[in-house]
């Protein structure tokens, strides 16, 4: 039945694409096929934006029921959760689970918008580099560019943030994210004429060497005791590792949680745990 459904259906479009007549029984077999399609990655994202929030948290509820599309509940999480850190660890862990996702470039914005809203500049630029890198084609794009401006402008390192406000004026001049960085661009006395060149932004994408840092959540001589530590971590949905050091005679496992490029942002998550799970931590470095 389904195979004849799909048939009647393309024969049909066929004859509208021939400009032949269409009797009014198939039209409406039409729309009730493009009805019955589900709804794309995009409109994900466009029902939270354009504030249909409880049509949002139904699809959810059904997705969940449904036991269907595990990437978009997660997304859809992320997108409902009203604290900042909450969602930011539900798009951390999309991203690990679901490293090949048509939804991923949506979720590298919304992590890069959260820890820019919170001042931790190179942690936004690293997500905003994985967008650029593996999403080269997204259609957010733009947002990222004048996003990856405005941290490097908080850097203060003019010139780069410059090479980005003119790749994203240049890409999409007649988008909010275009005009923006036109704007910018005037203000720190830039042209917006000529958009760097590919080279040119692959050397400014591209993430300096630095010490990485963790917040160490568990020193244990147990292996299966450190296991459970670091399974409880993950499904809280924090990125976890674990570690082996050698000790005298005695080899430790280490669960170790994030990786940040300074010891702030590392501190900032370790206070945050400590406070909600009342462990001591330490700040490592890789």
């Amino acid at each position: 039945m389904k195979g004849a459904r799909t048939n009647r259906a393309g024969r049909l479009r066929r004859i509208v694409r021939k400009g032949g007549l269409v009797p009014l029984w198939a039209v409406a077999f039409l729309a009730a096929v493009a009805g019955a399609q589900p709804q794309t990655d995009q409109d994900l994202v466009d029902m939270i934006e354009t504030g249909k929030v409880s049509e949002a948290r139904e699809r959810l509820a059904r997705l969940e029921r449904e036991r269907k599309s595990p990437e978009q509940v997660l997304l859809l999480k992320g997108l409902l959760t009203a604290d900042g850190d909450s969602a930011a660890h539900l798009y951390e862990r999309f991203l690990m689970l679901y490293p090949k996702s048509r939804l991923g470039d949506e979720a590298c914005m919304r992590l890069a918008q959260h820890k820019y809203a919170q001042g931790l500049y190179q942690a936004s630029l690293r997500a905003l580099r994985h967008l650029m890198q593996k999403y080269p084609d997204s259609p957010i794009l733009d947002k990222c560019l004048y996003t990856a401006g405005m941290c490097y402008l908080n850097l203060n390192k003019p010139d780069s943030a410059a090479a980005f406000f003119r790749n994203a004026a240049a890409r999409s001049p007649d988008s909010e994210a275009g005009r923006s960085a036109r704007d910018r661009l005037a203000s720190i006395g830039t042209s917006a004429a000529g958009a760097v060149t590919k080279a040119e932004m692959e050397d400014v994408v591209k993430e300096p060497r630095a010490p990485r840092y963790a917040v160490q959540v568990g020193a244990f001589a147990n292996q299966t005791t450190a296991v459970m530590r670091k399974a409880f971590f993950e499904n809280a949905g924090y990125q976890v590792t674990l570690r082996m050091k050698k000790k005298d005679d005695t080899t430790l496992y280490l669960v170790w949680i994030g990786t940040y490029a300074t010891t702030d942002e590392a501190r900032q998550t370790g206070e945050k745990l400590k406070n909600k799970y009342g462990l001591s931590y330490f700040l490592v470095t890789e």
